[in-house]
């Protein structure tokens, strides 16, 4: 079982001990921030990280005096959960807790456990992400306390000083006797004399003095107290942007592993499919046509192979806006051969001569889809087409792939098995003055969504019902912080080392002036510090306390505002699948009501067919138009 150990004033005591800070080699300067990075596997040493970066050992003899034995042994064995500032983690690694009762995260380097989902990892992911927030603004808090109370010292010690000028140099005599007596009561009283009592019986005597007298003291003792809490303040911040940086390295590693995740699980999905795709019917495929040939499509003196695809570009648009767009599909839904979508266009607009021209494919509608050398896609016209490469000629003829001595083209092709794509059969064109081999394929719509993506319109493809999820699969896990540490944290290690080596030293010492200007003896004036450290240990740990609930708070918000955001993204697509799904519904109810059910016709009954014949010879007529 760990231990909790309150590190935070450990951490800031041990920064300012002057046994570890008195200059030598291997000692770190006062104020540092440290942190601990690890401990030795003989137990015997703890190593400590600055705001520099720079590691320091100290051994387990001289953290004796800051730690019980227990604490110590459990520190050692890392199995102790330490208290940074308001947030916890854990020794050596410095894993940070999650918001409110979530259970503690992965360790930093850890790689999630075998089945970890990828949402359960981005879930993580997204609590870290709010108590990094949520530690930001406490930063932001502490800052602006930091600033106010550097105005409030400042007004403490121009008070003091200006009462400081109506006492006379006998009474300030008088008031140094009546403090050293008092701080002998004290010290003999072992105990019995509190500090709010020692310094309510110097307050009365003095007034008896002078009035004034009890107001300087009053307000150097004031100002004293806060600049003793601007140096805690200063140490909480300090140990908040440690946990930034803890939170950040966290944030990388969970998103290391999510990418993990998603790759396992696209694996997963791509062996599903792959079984799936293998089954499928003729309807969830397409029959492109096309060819390739050797070409310079941009003209910059480098020849490679460049692909062309028929398509129908009914929208005009240069986009593929349905399946139905590519020449071969809807022959191959309707259980025909693909091929005779373009042996049908022989006569269209012109003579039947065996040969299929550009002006027969322009009057159908169609245009050429370029995959140019450079994996570029986009759209050409057929006037485009032959202005750039020449006269084009399609042999009508249809005859099966590998039947010997029909394939006279020299062209390049790509109907590998890697592409899953399979050859239905090959056909003579003719461009400019290349003799080349064209294609008929049968490919999955999940290939031709994946290799066309960047030419489809995808929300039209996608209310067809076809699966366009993969698309774009695989990229950069969204909210990665980059780095150790981030931007936003380092305004305030700026700003923690302007207050801390310009701003509070000089402060106070303008309040050691007033003090000895007033002629109080060192004793006297030590004593009042540590009243005043006490009461801002008070207060500060006050502000820890208010700002460790705030932060709780602020993260499980934040946390529930970026579920319910997601929330709201998931449900919306589904509605639009929903939609898109009875839509085709609809669709497919139509159309069978629109078809007679020979089935159940009587002997002798008769059954008007003429508005669906009308409407096939419609269809027909727009088909050959």
């Amino acid at each position: 079982m760990s231990m909790n150990i309150d590190l935070s004033s450990i951490l800031t005591k041990i920064a300012n001990d002057s046994s570890f800070v008195d200059g030598s080699e291997g000692k770190f300067s006062k104020g540092e921030t440290l942190f601990i990075s690890g401990t030795s596997a003989k137990g015997d040493m703890v190593t400590l990280k600055d705001s520099s970066g720079d590691s320091y050992n100290v051994s387990a003899q001289e953290l004796k005096g800051y730690l019980t034995d227990e604490e110590l042994q459990a520190l050692m064995s890392n199995s102790a959960t330490v208290q940074v500032g308001s947030t916890e983690a854990t020794s050596a690694t410095s894993e940070v807790s999650e918001v409110g009762e979530v259970e503690a995260t992965t360790e930093v380097g850890e790689t999630a456990e075998v089945g970890t989902t990828s949402a359960a990892i981005q879930d993580e992911i997204d609590k870290l992400e709010a108590q990094r927030q949520a530690n930001l603004d406490s930063m932001e808090t502490l800052k602006d306390q930091i600033e106010d109370l550097k105005d409030e010292i400042q007004d403490s010690i121009n008070a003091a000083i200006q009462e400081m000028e109506e006492i006379e140099e006998e009474q300030k005599k008088k008031a140094q006797e009546v403090v050293d007596e008092e701080l002998r009561k004290f010290q003999n009283s072992n105990g019995e004399m509190t500090q709010d009592e020692f310094n309510a019986n110097v307050q009365s005597q003095l007034a008896a003095i002078n009035p004034s007298m009890g107001s300087v003291i009053s307000e150097l003792l004031n100002a004293n107290t806060k600049t003793a809490l601007m140096s805690n303040l200063l140490g909480q911040l300090d140990s908040k942007v440690a946990i930034d940086s803890q939170l950040c390295s966290q944030i990388d590693a969970k998103n290391t592993e999510l990418d993990t995740a998603i790759a396992q699980e696209e694996a997963q999905k791509a062996a599903e499919e792959a079984q799936q795709q293998a089954a499928q019917t003729q309807s969830n495929s397409c029959d492109p046509i096309g060819f390739q040939m050797e070409a310079d499509s941009d003209g910059d003196g480098t020849v490679g192979t460049v692909q062309f695809d028929f398509f129908y570009d009914s929208d005009d648009d240069g986009k593929i806006n349905s399946m139905d767009d590519f020449v071969g599909a809807k022959a191959d839904k309707a259980g025909q051969d693909g091929w005779s979508e373009i042996e049908n266009l022989d006569g269209v607009g012109g003579e039947a001569d065996g040969v299929i021209t550009a002006d027969e494919l322009s009057n159908a509608g169609m245009k050429v889809m370029v995959t140019d050398e450079n994996g570029e896609q986009y759209a050409m016209s057929m006037d485009e087409f032959e202005a750039q490469y020449g006269e084009i000629a399609i042999n009508s003829q249809d005859v099966e792939a590998g039947e010997e001595g029909f394939a006279s083209g020299v062209g390049p092709n790509n109907f590998g098995t890697d592409a899953d794509n399979k050859l239905l059969s090959s056909f003579n064109l003719s461009v400019g003055d290349q003799d080349l081999t064209g294609y008929q394929t049968s490919d999955t719509e999940d290939w031709l969504v994946e290799n066309y993506s960047d030419v489809m319109d995808l929300d039209s493809i996608a209310a067809e019902g076809v699966d366009v999820s993969g698309v774009g699969s695989g990229s950069e896990a969204v909210g990665a912080v980059e780095g150790a540490g981030s931007a936003e944290a380092q305004q305030y290690v700026e700003f923690s080392k302007q207050y801390r080596e310009e701003v509070l030293p000089k402060l106070e010492a303008q309040i050691d002036e007033a003090y000895a200007e007033l002629g109080l003896s060192q004793d006297a004036i030590t004593a009042y510090k540590n009243i005043a450290k006490a009461e801002a240990d008070v207060e500060g740990q006050k502000v820890a306390d208010d700002l460790k609930a705030q932060e709780e708070e602020k993260a499980q918000q934040l946390y529930e505002e970026a579920q319910a955001a997601k929330e709201a993204e998931e449900a919306a697509a589904a509605e639009e699948e929903a939609a898109a799904e009875e839509a085709a519904e609809e669709d497919a109810d139509v159309s069978e009501e629109d078809t007679p059910n020979f089935d159940d016709l009587e002997v002798g009954e008769t059954v008007d067919t003429t508005e669906s014949t009308s409407e096939l010879e419609d269809l027909l007529d727009e088909e050959e138009a």
